[in-house]
């Protein structure tokens, strides 16, 4: 109910958006991109290692020119992360497999754009805070989900052998926070194709400075006798690479 509720409030808000842009806007587009989010994991246990593999990203722009070279915009995107545990190389793990769930980001942003001289080639620079939500749920971790089997011991002959561990049972705690914000460089260039239309390609940088979209909490777990504790944040940072397409609109 409480997610069916976020979602209700974002729609309104995406087309109370577009419906103010939609008369004066210059340019509606489309990109394309995998995204690498980056978790902060705690130095105190650096054997568990939370990362996050295979996501992928799709978005819908709105831009509409404000004076010469100045565009204000936005995005409204939509990025599947996959998070899965693993350990460093000093030992092997099992792990119960990853777990996806989507982002959903609205960002105002303000754009700079520059042609290059009399070709079709042009750059943009933009920023704006992106409004993050995300349909993770909170859950319990133990053994069932993640734990250590094994540590690489270099023996005598100097080959690598696996020594057996047994996991002592313990408890983590795993919790989604619904909204995040993220500030959200970018730098691009297009290629117009025709008089109506460009190419783009784009690097975004996005730099969490709201609560974690996912922190992990790792309380007195065991390995070979040792108890500690850790934290793991995904903040939202993350980079990635997008092609598009832009329909110039006048």
């Amino acid at each position: 109910m409480k997610n069916q509720m976020n979602i209700r409030i974002i729609f309104s808000l995406v087309l109370f958006l577009i419906s103010n842009i939609s008369i004066a806007q210059n340019s509606i587009g489309i990109n394309f991109g995998v995204p690498k989010y980056t978790w902060s994991n705690d130095a105190n246990a650096p054997f568990i290692i939370s990362e996050a593999t295979g996501s992928y990203a799709v978005g819908l722009e709105f831009q509409k020119n404000i004076q010469k070279s100045i565009t204000w915009g936005l995005d409204v995107s939509i990025h599947r992360i996959t998070n899965t545990i693993r350990t460093n190389t000093d030992y092997s793990s099992y792990s119960a497999g990853s777990t996806p769930f989507f982002n959903l980001g609205i960002t105002p942003k303000l754009i700079y754009n520059k042609e290059f001289g009399e070709s079709k080639f042009g750059g943009f620079l933009s920023v704006g805070p992106s409004i993050q939500w995300n349909n993770g749920n909170d859950r319990e971790l133990n053994e069932t989900n993640f734990r250590i089997v094994g540590k690489r011991e270099l023996n005598p002959s100097g080959d690598w052998n696996t020594v057996p561990l047994e996991q002592t049972p313990y408890s983590a705690q795993e919790k989604a926070n619904s909204w995040s914000v993220v500030i959200r460089p970018e730098a691009g260039l297009t290629f117009r194709a025709s008089k109506y239309s460009k190419f783009t390609a784009r690097f975004q940088y996005g730099v969490g400075i709201g609560q974690p979209l996912i922190l992990q909490e790792f309380n007195n777990f065991q390995l070979e006798g040792i108890l500690s504790n850790s934290k793991h944040k995904l903040k939202g940072d993350f980079w990635a690479i997008q092609l598009g397409y832009q329909i110039l609109l006048k």
